[in-house]
């Protein structure tokens, strides 16, 4: 498969913080969709370009935010709602979907069923479909509650205080070498990280705008370490979840980066996506 450039932006976002995107254009019109895609925990928009150069070639418009990891929840769901408005007026004539990967799933998931601005009813409207891709609900092994306590009272007294990353990567080690890969967050945004997944489980599967198509996938073997995300957690939160178009893929013997997945997983996830968003085309877009 052809690898299609990127054009690289920094972009002043909505508090003043630049952001460094990667923006994915197929080389022949016309352009299929727009996909807006938020990375996972201590990644970087750069872990992904093989798999969003592959988006690229199916005619696919592709936009990619690198968030800056040092933020809470209303900040962030400040940033996703920045990053779809950017997208929609450089593209303004194409579908928009919105995407996210590990903890950018819980992030997308969270923005999606929140229940005050933002996200303004006018944004979501500009949707036309959501892939959560690994989201992380809960973790694999979790966290005592004492620790589950002390976590949220260090965030109250330190919210940008440095905390070592809790994820030791078993697969890819070689990933958490790359200078861009910071081991570490901020105890705001890792508390926020840790307990969206409840909120959404407690009320948030109730707030799903009924229009909104999503997709979900999964590895069942989610184990690249000790903190990772749960795939019967993500299971049950999809059987609750209401939403009249919803689609659950489950990848059995995967774990946790599908993307990179090898013996012909990250292709039939590729496909898998791809296909959907197809399915959610008015077919002359897919002729």
């Amino acid at each position: 498969m052809s690898h299609i450039p990127y054009v690289e932006h920094w972009l002043l976002g909505p508090l003043s913080i630049l952001f460094y995107t990667h923006v994915y254009t197929p080389p022949s019109p016309p352009l299929h969709g727009a996909l807006v895609f938020v990375h996972g925990y201590i990644k970087y928009i750069g872990h992904y370009d093989h798999a969003h150069s592959a988006w690229a070639s199916h005619d696919n418009q592709q936009s990619k935010i690198s968030a800056y990891g040092k933020t809470g929840s209303p900040d962030r769901m400040l940033d996703v709602e920045w990053a779809i408005w950017v997208t929609r007026r450089q593209f303004p004539d194409i579908l928009l979907f919105l995407m996210g990967h590990s903890m950018g799933s819980s992030v997308v998931l969270g923005f999606i069923m929140q229940t005050q601005s933002p996200p303004d009813r006018e944004t979501l409207l500009l949707l036309s479909g959501v892939i959560a891709s690994s989201p992380f609900m809960h973790i694999t092994h979790p966290l005592p509650l004492f620790i589950q306590w002390l976590l949220g009272k260090l965030c109250k007294i330190f919210p940008n205080a440095n905390l070592s990353s809790l994820v030791q990567d078993k697969v890819g080690k070689d990933a958490l070498k790359d200078p861009w890969v910071k081991r570490f967050g901020i105890y705001r945004g890792i508390y926020d990280m840790f307990t969206r997944g409840y909120k959404l489980m407690a009320k948030g599967y109730k707030c799903w705008p009924k229009n909104l198509p999503l997709l979900v996938l999964h590895g069942t073997e989610d184990e690249m370490g000790s903190f990772v995300n749960s795939c019967p957690a993500t299971e049950a939160f999809f059987k609750i979840l209401q939403a009249p178009d919803k689609t659950l893929i489950l990848y059995p013997g995967a774990w946790h980066d599908l993307m990179s997945e090898p013996d012909g997983v990250k292709e039939k996830y590729m496909e898998d996506c791809m296909s959907w968003t197809e399915s959610h085309m008015p077919k002359t877009a897919v002729t």
